[in-house]
């Protein structure tokens, strides 16, 4: 209110209030909820779509898999890969082209209209190496299968959070380190939208040598990274999807991320030398690396089409490496025994699926959205025994498989 002019008339006094009234009631009826009534509802339905879905500034695009728009993508093939938010107005994703979200969200304030595929996918795990076959100079064990590669990443921090990539698994055992190495835990995801990692599998123990002992043990898998920290904040409007922040239990503002990753294999062991060491065992095989996890997948449309496919899934398990066969002695003259088989590699674990979420205010067509976990890696074949006139050499084991990735989140928001 304005301040009291000792020097007005009464009449100036009196408008001086009326006037007040007046600017007050005006106040009090532009935040009366009846007042909206009086606008149309195609008018409120175009705020409704500038605030959730974007402005559109980057016009209507067509994805075919030949025009670059290095604006906001790069282009190699028929796939795009964004290199920031995209604000489309009407987007179409033809039939045979990819589209990869790489940590960046997906605006349409008309239509997305999608018939190729759209993915923030993680990589697969790498296979463990076979290990090598057991040799007759000297008595020495073959080589050690190599440890298989960890996965890549869905992709690193953009405008949402980068997700994790998958872990090596562990060596193959050979002369000098004759155990298989172990495989390597996951990594856990404090504030996870999505789910847990899995658990690598076992390399398994090698043979025992032709009338002597000495095989080996696998490694063991690693666990699976665990989700830590209650998630108060769930998205469940078109804010919260956009901010993706906690601010529970304290004061401090959280980051909502992904999934945790899995687990890596363990490596096989080696196959024990024979009867006085004159034909070596096999080398113990390679653990597969593990599946990371799949990545974060935002999408805003004002009406979304889909049929073709849209995915953060994870990625499949590297297979455990075979073991190597034992050697037979030389010579064979009945008193020299056979290499034992080197121990299989454990299969590395599938990376959990990741989080998909969807704003949208129609959604058709008969398209997939999945937030599927990758296939665990299948465990590594046992390594032969060496054959011998005298003692053969024991066959080694097979490897454990890795278990599967769990399934992610798939969170849909309906703006009315």
């Amino acid at each position: 209110m304005q301040e009291e002019n000792i020097f007005q008339s009464e009449d100036e006094r009196l408008a001086q209030i009326e006037q007040e009234l007046l600017e007050l009631k005006s106040q009090i009826g532009a935040i009366n909820p009846r007042n909206l009534a009086g606008i149309s509802q195609k008018t409120l339905r175009a705020a409704t779509r500038a605030n959730s879905f974007g402005d559109g500034s980057d016009g209507d695009i067509t994805l075919d898999g030949t025009t670059d728009f290095n604006d906001f993508s790069s282009r190699s093939g028929t796939t795009y890969t964004l290199s920031r938010d995209l604000f489309a107005g009407k987007l179409i994703v033809k039939s045979g082209v990819t589209l990869k979200g790489n940590g960046f969200r997906i605006f349409a304030s008309k239509e997305l209209r999608n018939s190729g595929t759209i993915h923030a996918n993680g990589g697969n795990g790498g296979n463990g190496g076979n290990g090598g076959a057991g040799s007759t100079t000297a008595g020495t064990s073959g080589s050690s299968g190599s440890a298989g590669n960890a996965s890549a990443a869905a992709h690193a921090q953009g405008s949402l959070p980068a997700t994790l990539a998958g872990k090596v698994g562990g060596a193959g055992g050979t002369q000098g380190s004759s155990t298989g190495s172990n495989g390597t835990a996951g990594t856990d995801v404090a504030k996870s939208l999505g789910a847990a990692g899995s658990g690598g599998g076992g390399g398994a123990s090698g043979g025992n040598g032709g009338g002597a002992g000495g095989g080996s043990a696998g490694g063991s898998g690693g666990n699976g990274g665990s989700k830590t920290g209650t998630v108060y904040n769930i998205p469940r409007s078109p804010q919260s999807a956009y901010l993706l922040i906690d601010t529970q239990p304290s004061d401090t503002f959280a980051l909502l991320k992904g999934s945790a990753s899995s687990g890596s294999a363990g490596g096989g062991g080696v196959g024990g030398s024979g009867i006085n060491s004159v034909a070596g065992g096999g080398g113990g095989g390679g653990g597969g690396g593990s599946g990371a996890p799949g990545g974060m997948l935002v999408i805003f449309a004002y009406r979304l089409v889909n049929n073709g496919t849209i995915s953060c899934d994870g990625g499949a398990g590297g297979a455990g490496g075979n073991g190597g066969s034992g050697a037979t002695p030389a010579p064979d003259n009945g008193s020299n025994g056979g290499g034992g088989g080197g121990g299989g590699g454990g299969g590395g674990a599938g990376g959990a699926g990741g989080v998909l979420l969807l704003v949208y205010g129609v959604r058709t067509g008969s398209g997939t959205e999945t937030a599927n976990g990758g296939a665990g890696g299948a465990a590594g074949a046992a390594g032969t025994g060496g054959a011998s006139t005298g003692p053969a050499g024991a066959g080694g084991n097979a490897g454990t498989a890795g278990t599967a990735g769990a399934t992610g989140s798939l969170i849909s928001i309906v703006v009315g």
